[in-house]
């Protein structure tokens, strides 16, 4: 990478994130979430879920993937995607932004087309986890790159709560139940792990606390072991034998 910052790099994305602005969290997921995979994302194939402003499946580019996929639920935000790949002279080749459902924009894809899916901040504003992971895997992704909080518990579970589907920051009303309060779920870390386990994919995860991180300004889920950043690859399959 050219440069620690992604934000001296690339200021725009500070203008169009409806997400916390923090220079110091940006920068600092980017090391983890792209420079801790970039042997990952090189001439890869990416699927971006949640891509918001685009930033993500524009780092992917800019560490060599070969083309991306960006979904986004908001009509606007995928708006802003454009305007910062325009902005930026991103060959229009190289991706497509959807604005759509994950779940039901995965359901409507060919199997062989991915090669790596982001799940960054949209791991716990589902109750969908399963079918993610599933059609992830139908889909062919080798790596599944996910930023997610986590339940403090040990247990493997998925804790329930609401929140406001009229905050960008969080779930659409998947369900289109009306309800202004959205129900989503929050996994464990072990729960995390068992639910990759089941569809077939080992899981490493980012050692924040080890990572070097000097600053901890705008990051208290990180530092207090409440979000992770993972790297699960698929598991080769075995072959029957006799």
């Amino acid at each position: 990478m050219q440069s620690s910052n992604f934000c001296d790099l690339y200021p725009r994305f500070l203008e169009t994130t409806e997400t916390a602005p923090s220079r110091n969290r940006i920068d600092n997921r980017w090391r983890a979430i792209i420079g801790w995979n970039e042997p990952y994302l090189a001439g890869r194939r990416v699927l971006d879920l949640g891509c918001h402003d685009g930033r993500w499946s524009f780092a992917a580019l800019m560490t060599g993937a070969a083309h991306v996929v960006g979904v986004e639920a908001r009509a606007h935000l995928v708006e802003k995607a454009r305007d910062n790949f325009t902005f930026y002279r991103i060959p229009r080749d190289v991706y497509e932004l959807i604005n759509g459902d994950a779940i039901d924009v995965m359901r409507l894809m060919r199997p062989g087309g991915v090669d790596v899916v982001l799940c960054l901040g949209f791991f716990y504003h589902t109750l969908e986890h399963m079918r993610l992971l599933l059609e992830a895997k139908r889909l062919g992704a080798e790596f599944l790159i996910i930023d997610t909080a986590i339940s403090a518990a040990e247990e493997p579970i998925i804790s329930l709560h609401r929140e406001a589907a009229n905050d960008t920051r969080n779930s659409i009303d998947y369900g289109k139940t009306g309800s202004a309060n959205v129900l989503v779920g929050m996994p464990s870390r072990s729960g995390l792990i068992a639910m990759l386990d089941y569809v077939g994919y080992g899981v490493v995860f980012f050692d924040w606390q080890g990572s070097g991180v000097d600053d901890w300004a705008g990051m208290p889920d990180y530092a207090a072991n409440i979000r992770v950043t993972a790297r699960a690859r698929r598991r080769a399959e075995a072959v029957p034998t006799g």
